[in-house]
């Protein structure tokens, strides 16, 4: 059948281009390198959904176990933490923290400051995972600080060391660690 231009009729739709197959086949996998990378999040949190959970209004609560510059495991207890608002003038900051403690000696409670008993704590959590807590914030001069890092970022488990400060200067020291219960 011929056309009104005289030449034959084929179809107007375009045929393939003999380029565009092995085109499309090559482009395919760095389209989807592209798409993964984008849902990449590299200033997320190690830990992923352990980490995620630590937000404001979130109450955690960690054996924990205190030891002696020795080693030796002198203190067994429970914290428990509330995490509180996010400071919004500091961006390091994950959470501040308020809490109670409840700690027995494991024996002689010789040089491990006002950790036996039970009290209030307050202190901070760092999006680094570092944990700085007060176990005495009513005090001015006779304070138990637990100075830790967290495994990951705190919502499994810290460790560190706990100090027994007063206004003279550091008095004891020992070592911790806090697991969540």
């Amino acid at each position: 059948m011929k056309s009104r231009l005289g030449g034959s009729s084929r179809s107007l739709a375009p045929s393939p281009l003999p380029w565009s197959l092995p085109l499309l086949s090559a482009l395919l996998p760095l389209l989807a390198l592209f798409v993964a990378g984008c849902s990449y999040n590299s200033a997320a949190p190690p830990g992923g959904s352990e980490c995620d959970e630590l937000r404001p209004g979130v109450t955690l609560r960690y054996a924990y176990t205190g030891f002696d510059a020795g080693g030796e495991a002198v203190l067994h207890g429970v914290l428990t933490l509330v995490l509180t608002a996010e400071p919004a003038d500091d961006p390091a900051h994950l959470a501040d923290v308020s809490g109670v403690w409840s700690i027995e000696a494991a024996g002689e409670d010789s040089g491990v400051g006002p950790q036996v008993g039970s009290g209030r704590i307050s202190g901070v959590v760092l999006k680094d995972g570092s944990v700085t807590l007060d176990l005495n914030p009513e005090m001015a001069d006779n304070n138990v600080f637990l100075l830790g890092t967290g495994e990951p970022c705190a919502a499994v488990a810290f460790a560190g060391d706990w100090v027994h400060s007063t206004i003279a200067g550091e008095r004891t020291r020992g070592s911790f660690r806090a697991e969540r219960r």
